[in-house]
This record gives C-alpha cells, structure tokens and sequence, in this order.
C-alpha cells in the first residue's frame, strides 16, 4: 500500500501512523541518540524528543504521540500532544526498570508497557486517565510474567494483546492474550522467519 510521503525520507525506523492516517511518527538514530519525530503523513516531520532511549512510537485517538524516553533504565512515559508542549506522566505502580514498548489502546484509556531488561520483560496494562494537565497511568496490573521474556506489544481489539514472547531455548513466538493474563493463544508463525520480537 502506498506509504505516507514523511516516512520516505532518511533513514527512519519504527514508524507509526495514526488512527485517521493524517499524522506520522517514527525515530532516527544518530551518534548514539535517538530522536522522535512526528508530523502530518503528507509534510515534514519534526523533532519532538531526543534521548539515549526512545521507544516506538504509539498514537492515542485524538493523534498524540506517547514514547517512553530517557537514559536506558530510568525512562520516562511522556505523551506529545499534536498541538503544544510535551506532557509527561505520572505513574503508579509501574514497575522500576526500562521500559522497552508502549501501546495505547484503540479507545485511548489504556496503556501497556513491557517493563525490565532485555531478556527479562514482563507485560503491563495500566488505565490513562488526566491529572491535572499531565497524563497518569494509574490501575496497573501484570499481564505476563518476566519468564516470558516479553520485547513488544501491539492491541489487536478492545481487550486483547499480541506480543512477542520467548517460547523455549532459542525460540520466540507470537502470542495473543487476554488483559487479565489468563487466556493466552499462540499464533501461527508460518512464513516468519527469525525471531519475531516486534509485532
């Protein structure tokens, strides 16, 4: 399908379209810092945030862009409005550690995370509500444990995850679950090839 003309230029990874397709995301990596960018899908992209660590980029409804950003370890959740300055958030319960992936639900009032070091990820779902004029994510809850060595999370539906998780020895996999944690479907891989860890 044709792609948004903002995503064809320089070398850019993670992109991300919003809901509606009129706006893009995406990062550039240059001398070891990543930087955000965002912008209409049709103009130019510009600089939201630079950092040692920038997550994917995931849109919320309404075209705000959420990263996760910061020094590997200690970042930060931080939403930058289509319009204005950046707001970051306030969370509760999260778990300390890097947070490697973020998504925000379709209906906007949910946020996951894969929380903990490569290797060690665990899968988070937390209620984004306003405190203030910041965000905060507050109602967290573990979806999957650490054992599962969770890298990225996308929503395929109101209440159901697909992430990468590790399967055996040298093996990955793609599952989908449930918000509670409790129903979990792996799903076919045929034609992948590799280790999936991004969805």
């Amino acid at each position: 399908t044709a792609v948004p003309s903002a995503l064809t230029v320089a070398p850019l990874a993670a992109p991300a379209e919003s809901a509606d397709g009129s706006q893009v995301a995406a990062l550039r990596t240059v001398a070891g810092r990543t930087s955000l960018l965002a912008g209409p899908a049709h103009g130019v992209l510009t600089g939201r945030a630079s950092a040692l660590f920038v997550s994917a980029p995931t849109f919320d409804p309404q075209g705000d862009v959420y990263v996760a950003r910061g020094i590997p370890g200690a970042e930060q959740i931080v939403e930058y409005p289509l319009h204005g300055p950046a707001r970051p958030a306030t969370t509760s319960g999260v778990p300390t550690g890097s947070i490697q992936s973020l998504a925000v639900s379709p209906d906007g009032s949910r946020i996951a995370a894969v929380v903990g070091l490569p290797g060690t990820g665990q899968l988070v779902v937390g209620s984004i509500t306003s405190l203030g004029s910041h965000p905060a994510v507050q109602a967290v809850h573990l979806v999957l444990p650490s054992s599962r060595d969770v890298e990225s999370v996308a929503w395929s539906g109101a209440g159901q995850l697909v992430c990468t998780v590790a399967t055996g020895i040298g093996r990955r996999g793609v599952v989908q679950v449930s918000l509670d944690g409790y129903q979990t479907t792996a799903l076919a891989t045929a034609g992948l090839t590799g280790l999936p860890d991004q969805v």
